[in-house]
């Protein structure tokens, strides 16, 4: 299909482009790079970016293109050795990428070629000029990189010349979340080559709803981020407002009103700090595989200190074998771990001055276990469903600590497909638990 053709690069000189890509950029720079010069994704093959950086020099070297692709790495990456590479190539014929949209019967999405094949002969185009960057199922979306003058050609006659099912639309006029749309889809979902027929892996359709949801998580994250005081100063504000309290709790008369609304002010603080710190975490968060082991390493010298700073006995057991357990599950550690902590600092809470608590780690059958188990003032069973709602009817955070906090540990944990609950009867105390499946 393509017709190798030689450049006046000698092997070390493509050696050096190569070592200055995998040294330069990451893996997922090579990606959004390789689609912004309109690579065909589907004839790459890579697992890594050493592999990438390869198929990239090969790809272009192929296509006498070399020049687009030194150019661009000249452009991201200005003080580098690689200019004078450029007076031995071609110079750069750069593509220009166009959207077509087939609004015909989807049958055609298991025939894109032949459907491309139509589009070049109806068109003038050479087949092997129109590079399929990506492709989505729903109505037939395809974004092809063409000579600029075709693609301008192409755009300009007009939809009626494309025929009454077609459109077609330069890429750099679409919205700026239609682009978005386009490059998830060729960096995520690059078609699938089955029976000698190329498929997709999306439709356009569930990939605008990823994209959506992706803009929701970006929004937060700024909203968190860069409120009056930005996340970091906002906790830091809390904090300084948490120990200004514990000040004036030194003159308080104990039992009186004003005390009560001291300690009240001080747990707030403190939870709406943690609140705010897993709301955080939680942006761009990914879940892994991750042994029970690494899991409790983490986990145990991450929640000690919470109790001895409030004077608080913590009793651990680790069930037998456990913390040499090389058994695994699905989540992400850093989120597992803040979730626990906040447990924990519930149970310092609840469980008074001098008091104690224990948490405990086990298997149940094809469950790992978490519990988190004070010896404070039980929370009422009447109203234990609410423990978790945000605005729930848990009134006195003496009895139940802050429910908001409450609310984003299951949402937490939820999130990373584990369960978690609230066993008023399982003890003197309260306990909560978590459990992951074990893989």
């Amino acid at each position: 299909m393509f017709t190798f053709m030689e450049s006046n690069l000698q092997s070390v000189e493509r050696a050096q482009l190569r070592d200055f890509l995998v040294n330069h950029f990451g893996q997922d720079e090579l990606e959004l790079l390789a689609f912004d010069l309109g690579v065909d994704y589907e004839l790459l093959s890579y697992h890594n970016k050493q592999k990438l950086s390869l198929e990239l020099v090969a790809y272009f070297e192929r296509r006498n293109r070399l020049g687009c692709l030194l150019n661009e790495v000249i452009c991201r990456r200005p003080l580098n050795n690689l200019t004078h590479l450029l007076e031995k190539v071609p110079a750069c014929a750069p593509l220009t990428k166009i959207q077509i949209i087939s609004h015909a019967s989807p049958e055609i999405s298991e025939e894109i070629e032949t459907f491309l094949e139509y589009l070049a002969q109806k068109h003038g185009l050479s087949r092997e000029e129109m590079s399929l960057i990506a492709v989505a199922q729903g109505s037939l979306y395809l974004l092809l990189g063409l000579p600029e003058a075709k693609a301008r050609a192409l755009q300009n006659s007009g939809n009626e010349s494309v025929g009454d099912t077609f459109e077609a639309t330069v890429f750099a006029s679409l919205s700026g979340r239609s682009r978005n749309i386009w490059r998830m889809v060729a960096l995520e979902w690059p078609p699938v080559l089955s029976q000698n027929k190329l498929l997709p892996r999306i439709t356009w359709q569930k990939a605008a709803e990823i994209q959506r949801l992706k803009e929701k998580d970006e929004l937060l994250r700024r909203l968190v981020a860069g409120n009056r005081f930005g996340a970091h100063g906002t906790r830091t504000t809390l904090a300084a407002l948490s120990g200004y309290a514990q000040l004036l709790s030194l003159t308080a008369v104990p039992g009186d009103k004003q005390a009560s609304y001291i300690d009240k002010l001080v747990q707030a603080s403190d939870d709406l700090s943690e609140s705010l710190t897993i709301l955080h975490s939680l942006i761009g968060a990914r879940e892994e595989v991750v042994a029970i082991q690494s899991v409790l390493q983490y986990l145990l010298p991450d929640v000690t200190p919470i109790a001895e700073q409030s004077g608080i006995q913590l009793d651990l057991d680790v069930a037998a074998g456990l913390s040499t357990s090389q058994q695994h599950i699905r989540c992400n550690l850093v989120l597992l771990a803040q979730s626990v902590r906040a447990l924990v600092r519930q149970a310092v809470f609840r469980a008074g001055e001098n008091g104690r608590i224990q948490l405990s780690a086990s298997l149940e059958g094809n469950q790992f276990v978490i519990q988190v188990q004070d010896e404070g003032e039980p929370i009422p069973a009447e109203i234990a469903d609410a423990v978790f709602e945000p605005q729930g009817q848990v009134h006195d955070p003496a009895q139940a600590g802050n429910s908001l906090s409450l609310a984003l540990v299951k949402m937490l944990i939820e999130q990373m497909d584990g369960n978690i609950w609230f066993d008023p009867g399982a003890g003197p105390g309260n306990t909560f638990g978590v459990s992951f499946p074990v893989s």
